[in-house]
């Protein structure tokens, strides 16, 4: 495996986690308000009531309100820009080497022809690694937290 199919591979995995942790924040504080969590087997085109599986609640948002009903609060501000980087940047590379991800501000409308660097990391392997093990933790520790149904 080359080093960009590592990176890519790592990168995949991060990914992963991100998405396993936002999961299970919503299931969290869905269990937590005593709120279906119901809309992951919807069809297409089938109408749904908002619920904390369906609603549009950020990253930021859900990591927010689990510690609001958490009796444990979790620090995941560590993660919470790279979250919305990945998202919402731009993921490039050069060839080879590791990958960077830029993420850019909207433009304010004073200057709409204008942006702000907000974020920008180059991804190597050692700091990917470090990232899935931050939040391969917080996954166990909000799957730990979880309220029996």
């Amino acid at each position: 495996m080359n080093n960009l199919e590592k990176h890519a591979l790592s990168l995949g995995k991060l990914w992963t986690n991100f998405n396993s942790l936002e999961l299970l924040l919503r299931f969290y504080i869905a269990k937590k308000l005593g709120e279906p969590d119901i809309g992951l087997d919807g069809k297409v085109g089938e109408i749904l009531n908002v619920n904390p599986i369906t609603d549009y609640r950020t990253f930021r948002q859900l990591t927010s309100k689990y510690n609001e009903l958490s009796e444990t609060t979790l620090n995941f501000e560590p993660i919470e820009k790279l979250r919305d980087a990945l998202a919402h940047g731009r993921i490039f590379t050069n060839d080879d080497t590791p990958m960077t991800v830029v993420k850019f501000s909207k433009p304010k409308r004073s200057q709409s022809d204008k942006t702000t660097v907000e974020y920008r990391e180059v991804l190597t392997l050692k700091f990917l690694s470090e990232k899935n093990s931050f939040l391969r933790d917080l996954i166990k520790q909000v799957a730990d937290a979880m309220p029996n149904s």
